[in-house]
């Protein structure tokens, strides 16, 4: 699911590397640059699109793809089999595979390797159940489709997105579509770099997925680059001996007696100072959240790491705090979610009285609806919680509406829903007495409503008077 979604939204091959319930890393089919030919250890080989896609996404994080689940958007060719033959894997997913890819794999862990057919077309039910200690949980599927319409409600100063950046974003966010929540995704140049998932904290997820980003650049720091393995060591304990000379326990791989069994020459230390001075440097980084920022605290963390591109749902109460820092820091940052319509289907049918419609979307609100009959039905300013709609979401012949109405008080007004009309009643009575004292009243009652109700409370207020 995750590799057509991303295929459909970029027009690449795409190809992603699950480990347990969540994407390790997923990337689409772009040419690897020299220095990520070094990185993915590659040796220069020549790889169709498909084999970059999967180096890419075995790449954003190779200490958490040992061992992983392979899924790709295309028929499985030669060069992503062989791509495939050298890594440590557990299974591969594809719409198919050419006589000659399906030849290699068959030859992986013994001809005990996994190798599955998957139809592309297949459609699952729109409910999906699970039964859990005799408990049976029903949802609707996650039908959403993400594209770069998502990103047009940028609600920072800087309004600049490249087109590498929107689909770096449009990467994050259908990642984070498949990853357990909390989650937090990095990415750049058509790959994750950095994923957070299962955090009960907003800001843990976007640490270690910002920590993971970090040693995924310094994994091309020259001195990395100019390591020297000892012949004949395998690609997981290269990748063990990066992970421990980048992280502050160097002395693991480093110390006399134990640096021989990995290098032929000992390297000199990584330090500190050489780490930030590098990371300072990283620019143009993506990032996606599947809910939004609570904090500024997300913001500034992604900073450090290079981020100035961001995509959140909005809908904090603290959006405003969050968009101040994005402004402080230059980053263009764009809300994802119209919170009128969060949990609603993605169409439905809304009444309208009339054929008038706004030929035009305002400056600073985004296009969240649209008929084929009114090109403008719904807009919104999420900064603002400014929200507009072009027909009667208060009908019954409006499907939803009344979802629409509760999303307005409750997600965006914080409404907290604990008004009655006892309240009501009990503080009108009271003021009323306090109001008229020991005088007398007259009241006018046409039968109407309102009359009816004045007489009401005024018969319980002072009675007699």
């Amino acid at each position: 699911q995750l590799v057509r979604e991303l295929k459909k939204a970029t027009g690449l091959p795409a190809a992603t590397s699950f480990k347990h319930v969540s994407p390790a890393g997923a990337a689409v089919g772009l040419p690897l640059t020299e220095t990520l030919e070094k990185v993915y250890f590659t040796g220069g080989a020549e790889l169709s699109p498909l084999a970059c896609a999967y180096v890419r996404a075995r790449g954003a994080d190779r200490m958490s793809s040992f061992g992983d689940w392979i899924s790709l958007s295309d028929v499985c060719d030669a060069s992503t089999a062989r791509t495939i033959q050298h890594e440590v894997s557990d299974g591969i997913l594809a719409p198919g595979y050419t006589d000659e890819a399906l030849q290699i794999l068959k030859q992986k862990r013994k001809g005990g390797y996994n190798i599955v057919a998957i139809d592309e077309d297949y459609v699952p039910a729109p409910v999906e159940t699970k039964e859990v200690f005799g408990v049976t949980f029903e949802q609707g599927r996650n039908e959403v489709e993400i594209n770069a319409d998502m990103l047009t409600n940028i609600v920072t100063q800087r309004k600049d997105l490249p087109e590498d950046a929107k689909r770096d974003l449009l990467i994050t966010l259908i990642t984070l579509k498949y990853t357990q929540s909390n989650s937090v995704c990095y990415a750049e140049g058509g790959q994750t770099i950095g994923v957070g998932a299962g955090q009960q904290s907003r800001i843990h997820c976007t640490r270690l997925a910002g920590n993971k980003a970090d040693i995924w650049h310094l994994r091309a720091h020259p001195k990395v680059l100019s390591l020297e393995f000892v012949d004949g060591l395998s690609r997981p304990d290269k990748d063990n001996a990066i992970d421990v000379y980048i992280s502050e326990d160097y002395d693991d791989v480093l110390a006399d007696g134990v640096w021989q069994r990995t290098f032929k020459i000992r390297p000199d230390v990584l330090t500190a100072e050489e780490k930030k001075e590098f990371l300072a440097g990283i620019t143009g980084v993506s990032l996606g959240s599947d809910a939004f920022f609570p904090f500024s605290d997300n913001i500034q963390r992604a900073y450090k790491s290079g981020v100035r591109y961001i995509a959140e749902t909005g809908g904090s109460v603290r959006d405003d705090l969050v968009i101040a820092e994005a402004d402080r820091l230059g980053i263009t940052m764009a809300f994802t979610g119209c919170r009128l319509f969060h949990g609603l289907p993605e169409a439905g049918i809304s009444w309208m009285s009339h054929g008038d419609y706004m030929a035009k979307v305002p400056d600073g609100f985004a296009l969240t609806a649209h008929s084929d009959s009114c090109p403008n039905v719904a807009i919104a300013d999420e900064a603002r919680g400014f929200y507009g709609v072009q027909f009667h979401p208060e009908v019954n012949h409006t499907q939803h509406g009344i979802d629409m109405i509760h999303n307005f008080l409750y997600e965006v007004c914080r409404a907290k829903g604990d008004w009655t009309m006892e309240d009501y009643c009990r503080t009108a009575i009271a003021q009323i007495r306090e109001k008229i004292g020991g005088g007398k009243v007259l009241l006018a009652l046409s039968g109407g409503v309102d009359s009816s109700v004045a007489a009401a409370l005024l018969a319980e207020a002072v009675g007699s008077q």
